[in-house]
């Protein structure tokens, strides 16, 4: 790589910082906390403000703290998040992601610097020159330029020790709360100064380690007053310069040792470097390296692993295709890599080889070591044995060349919200080495390829989940990257869409590229993957085509049948079938409408009898298709019994067996049979579920304390704070300042305080992370739509904050009575801190809600605004409007409305900052006079009730903002939006639908009528006056398109957001956020995991269960009888956020149906789910819907699921119902016959020839792969026997190898109504 290269990238990381940090408004907390720290010192000498100097040293300790703590935060984001692991897999050096990062926190800190500076210069010389004070507050002593160039060197000393903490986090939250720890330790340990036996040179400069204790150090020295006797001290044992040397040397041994630690310390991957690696401890190893290359015979192996060309992939399957790759070279060439973790072999001799213009869909279930490979590839993670070479180079030899070439786009979007898409795109260019015209111009191509030219000005996080998955893959192409890893590309995304990337990824791989696809989507790896390669326990035991893995690994073919003619019973059909065809298997997985059976390879010789028979018995009541089961079967097939194949495996390389020996007989069992619980359905599950005020409170109490005593950072809130004022008492009651009088007990009290306030502000974040990080993640949203009320949840949350904050007040209370200056008084102190801690509490429920969206925000800042929003700016509001009044006063004395004024503005601030209240109650209890300032009262009590009322108002208000948040779109009127006129409906039962629910004939449980959705100022109408219903015992499918309006109904359904016209009813009641009882018989499993990730299962259902009213044996029989059914015993002691996927999804589904809801809703239940669970899923979801005769809403992306699960179907395009109906009914009604696939065919044309002779009106299809001829035959010539039987015989003639039947799918009848969308979009 050039120079120019790493300058782009360190250019492109400062760019990147700056747009984010603007548009994220950081910069105002960077520019305002160092203007009020400005204004503060410059205030601390006026007459009757005097307590500020107390605080002073913490004001010059802070007043640029917020850039470096937000680099450090930052930093450890972008390693939690993947930032740093994705953009160093495409490229980016870690020296020029250090330059950038370093540049750019020096460019925020000089600006924080500069402010600081220039307002307590500005303020100083306002507030003090007139009256002949220095205009900085320093003592005669002390030069100005002094102090300033020893900030100077503190700001640098400051970003490297921030720097170096971050190796040693690689979670925000715990960084956030372990370096606010140090931070608040660094602030109080000056102040063990004044306590004679710590004062030497030693234990200064050891205390100094901090550099915010060493800044504050060198600003009491320049101090008179409180701070002399520190003041002298200092100037014996650590001077000026010894701070200046102290702070260079910190700077530079710092930035040292965040270079050693980041080597040494590895991260989730990468290989730790030896801690003495700077001593070439290595030498060995590399020298022993050396002398391998060096030998000859080796030196050859080498050159004909990279120079040679293959007629085949070079793989190590076990079930491998034998496939024609002849003068064809790879571009990576995989040769028996090992990974092993310890004892464990992750990774065991795989080998083989990728091509340019190929995607390869590498596919194995968990713990098979697909994402361990994947990882060794991206260079994550070093080998144990083996090689890899791209393009003819050694992989971890030339790794930082090779990962030039490399593009990833990992399952989650690894994008920054505050950048643009074209943003974006130049951040990933420059760090590949691009800029000017290069850049632009490839910007604009791949953003044609795309399809995202339209959307290159809109900010990352206002994009469509589609657009986001495009942007990735956007992300991962550009600068020419030739090997690209895809990570679940088109996770999320609706049927259309997925088809769009498709056609993309198509694209790509045609412009010389070589693709490595994983997915959970099996129909995306037959329509993409050239090959698939699939991994068991860590060796490849499968490669080939998609055909080539079904004809080993399937269990043979499917027959579906659907009954036409109500009259026949479904039975009838199952004894006709078991009767006639002895060998079929009746798949568990049939839903209501439909039959599903398969049979083995070796019985299809038994079809054509048994289709003839089934025509001659039925005639025309039914409708047949007819496949062999698909990818996803064999995949699942495999899963199901990983070491049945490795064993038959091992037998073939052993010669023991053939490829094809035993194929049949190796499947066959019913993987998916009807789930029967071990405990019997408990007699709560048939009742309605009932509020209970009691079991709600419990239910938030508990899930609290779970979370509480599950997170490490929590202990840290918790101990901190309790820490700090324990250890500020012992050292304030240990000082000597002489004979005890008044003035010492006064001071010791100030001192108290500020220790209390210091800890409490900068721990606070126990009390406010837990309810806006539910929020953030919709867990709230989940609780309310299933019955949760307001009044138990923030009640709940209190109680245990209280408990919590109790307890520690307890601990000091009782420490406090060995101290003087603190018994005397203990009365007073117990109800200060009483009062404080309601109010504080409740203040930091309230701020939550109204400031913050992402807890992520709050830990960050939270702390920040408690100092200097709520304590320092009411105090200096406060300062400078007495001060107005008593410099502007010729008398000594103030006048009664100046008084009056004055009073106000503490009143107000009082009311406004429990932080303000404790203070001026912890002052008033030592009876200070406060000069001649004038205060609301001289109690202290005063200031506690105050502190009590904010409690109530504080709790209330919190409710109130709530509740106006949640339905500040709901209309004041119902009438229709912008005089809309629905379009004239064409389908039948939609017609249908609207007169039966309009006129009453057909009442339902859930009933939506002539909904509408408009979202303001836009006026853009989501959802167009759209009626359904949903009768019992019913699960309707919500289908549609990205920007059909689905969510957005999901959404007004679940309460979610409020409706504009139109009605919602849930058992003849409308729904409204406000009357909660109207979810009380609701349960939801939103597409996230509504789950907390320190709870168990267990503990889950007991809350949900609670929820619902649940207690008692009740209780425990319902949370037994989920676990068992839903097979989560296992777990019942894991942390769900140790869950798997599929675990996590049936701990939602129960957590929805646990307490016996009657009335469902499902958002995409199956997403991110792999096809076993996600099958298990399909079959506990309707069992669970048969325990109530449920009313089920479920919306869904994949088209299987659709047609397993609903009963009826809406699709919805631009925001109206097109058609509503069963499968088979929207097949029959909108499909265009029947499709016939034929693999192999001998000659395309006669094959064409031949059927055309029968079906005039058969047309060939265009067919993705080219082993493929597809067929389609219109349903009016269509008749099932016929067709079969033909192709039977061409079979066996030899002039096809197999085929399939099937009806026109429920997908296409989709992709025919998504393409009305697309057309009125770009209408």
């Amino acid at each position: 790589m050039d120079n120019k290269t790493y300058f782009f990238q360190i250019k492109a990381i400062f760019q990147k910082n700056l747009l984010c940090s603007f548009r994220n408004k950081e910069f105002l907390a960077e520019t305002l906390i160092p203007f009020i720290c400005g204004l503060s010192l410059a205030a601390k000498d006026i007459d009757g403000t005097q307590l500020i100097t107390f605080f002073a040293p913490f004001f010059v300790a802070l007043a640029i703290f917020s850039n470096p703590r937000s680099l450090l935060i930052h930093l450890c984001e972008e390693k939690e998040l993947k930032f740093k692991e994705t953009q160093k897999i495409m490229g980016l050096k870690q020296n020029s992601y250090l330059i950038g990062w370093m540049l750019y926190a020096y460019f925020k800190t000089l600006m924080s610097f500069t402010i600081f500076i220039l307002s307590w210069t500005l303020f100083g010389y306002i507030m003090n020159e007139r009256h002949g004070r220095n205009i900085f507050g320093f003592d005669d002593d002390t030069a100005w330029y002094i102090i300033f160039g020893l900030y100077f060197i503190y700001a640098t000393a400051l970003i490297h020790y921030s720097m170096f903490l971050t190796t040693f986090f690689s979670k925000s939250k715990t960084a956030n709360e372990i370096t606010t720890f140090l931070l608040v330790v660094s602030l109080i340990l000056p102040f063990f100064g004044f306590v004679d036996k710590f004062q030497s040179t030693l234990f200064f400069v050891l205390i100094s380690l901090f550099p915010q204790t060493c800044i504050a150090l060198s600003y009491i020295s320049t101090q008179y007053g409180v701070f002399r006797y520190l003041n002298i001290q200092l100037e014996e044992y650590f001077s000026h310069g010894a701070m200046a040397i102290q702070l260079g040397v910190l700077s530079a041994v710092y930035l040292l040792l965040y270079f050693y630690f980041d080597a040494i310390i590895p991260n989730e991957y990468g290989i730790a470097k030896h801690p003495l690696f700077f001593l070439n401890f290595t030498k060995g190893k590399t020298e022993k390296r050396k002398v391998d290359l060096e030998n000859p015979l080796i030196q050859q192996e080498q050159e004909n692993i990279a120079s040679q060309t293959y007629n085949d992939d070079g793989s190590s399957a076990f079930y491998h295709e034998q496939r024609n790759y002849l003068n064809v070279k790879p571009s990576v060439k995989i040769r028996s890599i090992v990974k092993k973790f310890g004892n464990f072999t992750a990774v065991d001799q795989v080998s083989l080889n990728l091509y340019q213009k190929e995607i390869l869909c590498l596919l194995g279930h968990n713990g098979a070591g697909k994402t361990t490979t994947i990882n060794v590839l991206t260079g994550l993670l070093s080998l144990t044995a083996g090689k890899v070479y791209v393009f003819d180079q050694e992989l971890e030899s030339n790794l930082e060349e090779i990962r030039e070439r490399i593009g990833i786009c990992n399952q989650r979007d690894v994008l920054y919200d505050e950048l643009t898409v074209k943003e974006q795109l130049q951040f990933m260019g420059r760090v590949k080495g691009l800029e000017g015209n290069d850049l632009e111009q490839e910007i604009q191509q791949i953003l044609s390829t795309t399809l995202l030219t339209n959307e290159q000005e809109k900010i990352t996080k206002t994009l469509s989940g589609g657009n986001k998955r495009k942007l990735s893959l956007a992300q991962a192409i550009i600068g020419g990257s030739n090997v690209l890893f895809l990570d679940e590309p088109t996770s999320g995304m609706d049927a259309q869409t997925r088809r769009g990337i498709w056609e993309i990824l198509e694209k790509v791989k045609a412009e010389n590229r070589t693709l490595v696809l994983t997915t959970h989507h099996l129909d995306e790896a037959e329509e993409l993957a050239d090959r698939i390669a699939i991994m068991a326990a860590g060796k490849l035991l499968a490669c080939g085509r998609s055909e080539y893995i079904k004809q080993n690994f399937g269990e043979g073919y499917s027959i579906s049948i659907t009954i036409v003619d109500k009259s026949i019973d479904k039975e009838e059909i199952v004894k006709f079938t078991q009767d006639n065809l002895q060998q079929a298997v009746l798949d568990p997985q049939s839903s209501q409408l439909s039959i599903l059976f398969k049979i083995k390879f070796n019985q299809k010789k038994y079809l054509l009898n048994y289709f003839q028979a089934l025509e001659r018995e039925f005639q025309n009541k039914l409708s047949v298709n007819f496949r062999i089961n698909s990818l996803e079967d064999a995949f699942i097939n495999i899963g199901m019994d990983e070491e049945k194949f490795l064993e038959r495996a091992k037998r073939m390389v052993e010669g023991r067996t053939s490829v094809n020996e035993d194929r049949d007989s190796v499947i066959g069992t019913d993987q998916f049979a009807e789930l029967k619980s071990k405990v019997p359905v408990p007699d709560c599950l048939n009742r309605e579920p009932v509020y209970s005020f009691k079991e709600q409170t419990l239910a938030i109490y508990l899930r609290k304390y779970y979370t509480t005593i599950r997170t490490f950072s929590n202990y840290l809130a918790i101990l901190i704070p309790l820490a700090l004022i324990v250890t500020g008492i012992v050292v304030i009651g240990e000082m000597d300042l002489g004979e005890e009088n008044k003035d010492t007990k006064v001071f010791r009290m100030i001192f108290f305080s500020i220790f209390a306030i210091i800890a409490l502000c900068f721990n606070s974040s126990l009390f406010i992370m837990q309810p806006v990080l539910e929020r953030e993640t919709n867990l709230k949203y989940a609780l309310v739509a299933m019955g949760c009320r307001p009044l138990p949840y923030w009640f709940g949350t209190f109680l245990f904050d209280f408990t919590i904050y109790f307890g520690m007040i307890f601990i000091i209370i009782m420490i406090s009575l060995t101290y003087e200056f603190l018994s005397e008084k203990i009365g007073k102190v117990i109800f200060i801190f009483f009062s404080f801690g309601i109010s504080f509490i409740m203040f930091s429920f309230l701020i939550g809600t109204m400031l913050y969206q992402k807890a992520s925000k709050a830990m960050k800042t939270f702390p920040f605004l408690n100092y200097f929003i709520f304590f320092a700016l009411p105090l200096n509001v406060w300062l400078i409007v007495a001060l107005i009044f008593m410099n502007g006063n010729d008398s000594d004395e103030l006048s009664s409305g100046q008084s009056i004024v004055i009073k106000f503005v503490d009143l107000l601030c009082a009311l406004i900052s429990p932080f303000y209240s404790f203070f001026q109650a912890i002052t008033k209890s030592n009876d200070i006079e406060g000069g001649n300032v004038p205060y609301i009262s001289k109690e202290y009590w005063v200031y506690c009730l105050i502190m009590v009322f904010q409690a109530f108002a504080f709790f209330f208000l919190n409710i109130y903002i709530e509740q106006m948040k949640y339905f500040k779109e709901m209309p004041t009127n119902n009438q229709r939006c912008n005089n809309y006129i629905p379009a004239p409906i064409k389908d039948p039962e939609v017609l249908k639908e609207i007169q039966q629910l309009s006129t009453g004939i057909k009442n339902t449980p859930i009933k939506v009528l002539h909904l509408q959705k408009q979202y303001n100022p836009s006026h853009f109408l989501a959802v167009k006056d759209i009626t359904f219903g949903v009768g019992q015992n019913e699960i309707l499918g919500l289908l549609g398109p990205n920007g059909a309006g689905k969510s957005t109904t999901f959404n007004i359904l679940t309460s979610l957001i409020g409706k504009s016209s139109g009605n919602v009813k849930i058992k003849d009641v409308e729904i409204d956020r406000t009357k909660s009882d109207v979810f009380r018989d609701t349960g939801i499993c939103p597409q996230f995991d509504c789950l907390w990730e320190n709870l168990t299962p267990r503990e889950h259902l007991y809350l949900f269960g609670r929820m619902k009213g649940l207690y008692g044996n009740d209780l425990d029989q319902s949370v037994a009888y989920f676990l068992s059914t839903m097979q989560l015993e296992e777990y019942i002691y894991r942390k769900s956020g140790l869950l798997s996927g599929g675990n996590k999804r049936k701990l939602c589904v129960s957590n929805a149906l646990i307490g016996g809801p009657s009335i469902q809703f499902f958002d995409e239940p199956s997403t991110g789910v792999d096809p076993i669970a996600r099958r298990f899923l399909w079959k506990t979801l309707r069992q669970g819907v048969k325990l109530r005769q449920s009313s089920v809403v479920l919306t869904t992306h994949t088209m299987d699921e659709a047609e397993s699960l609903c009963d009826r179907i809406a699709i919805m395009i631009n925001g109206e119902i097109f058609c509503l109906g069963n499968p088979k009914e929207l097949r029959d009604r909108y499909g265009e016959g029947y499709n016939i696939s034929i693999r192999n065919p001998s000659s395309r044309e006669q094959i064409l020839k031949i059927i055309q002779e029968q079906y005039s009106e058969a047309k060939e299809s265009q067919e993705t792969h080219e082993e493929y001829q597809s067929i389609h035959i219109p349903t009016h010539q269509f008749q099932f026997f016929n067709v079969f039987q033909l192709l039977t015989e061409l079979e066996q003639k030899n002039y096809i190898k197999d085929f399939t039947i099937n009806q026109s799918t429920l997908e296409s009848v989709f992709l025919q109504f998504s393409q009305l969308q697309q057309q009125q979009q770009v209408s």
